[in-house]
């Protein structure tokens, strides 16, 4: 948890360290932004799930104790924010005459169970406007629309 605080605080830091820069001249426009996604949700009845729970499989079979009192008969409340996401958008000045825009995109969501709020690259690429000078297929013709 304090490692996810400490990237959450860099990555709000820096483009605010960057663009205290009062000298516009670079040609370099930092945004960032996201969203904080949060999900509550009340089981009647034990399920089975994955990521802690926001997978809902089906609910759990009657099991039944010593008591023939169901033991999957019972409630839960959960909290999820799993699914909050940071990005930041770099325009930096043209290169050759060309447009160029970076763009990352990260989320809470982890890769793994047991890597559950953990933060995970969702989307990282560089576009330049450039004019098609050169296009060719890179598809088999059959495949292609």
């Amino acid at each position: 948890m304090r490692r996810n605080i400490s990237l959450l605080l860099a990555i709000s830091i820096v483009p605010c360290v960057l663009m205290a820069d009062d000298d516009d001249a670079n040609g370099f426009v930092i945004s960032y932004g996201g969203f904080i996604k949060s999900d509550f949700f009340y089981d009647t009845r034990q399920t089975e799930s994955f990521r802690e729970g926001h997978f809902l499989l089906w609910p759990k079979k009657p099991e039944y104790d010593d008591d023939n009192i169901d033991i999957n008969d019972a409630s839960s409340f959960n909290f999820l924010s799993i699914q909050t996401r940071l990005n930041f958008t770099v325009e930096a000045p043209d290169f050759f005459g060309f447009r160029t825009t970076g763009h990352v995109e990260g989320a809470f969501f982890g890769n793994t169970e047991s890597d559950i709020n953990g933060f995970r690259l969702r989307h990282a690429f560089v576009r330049v406007d450039a004019p098609i000078i050169f296009w060719r297929r890179c598809c088999i013709q059959k495949n292609c629309p």
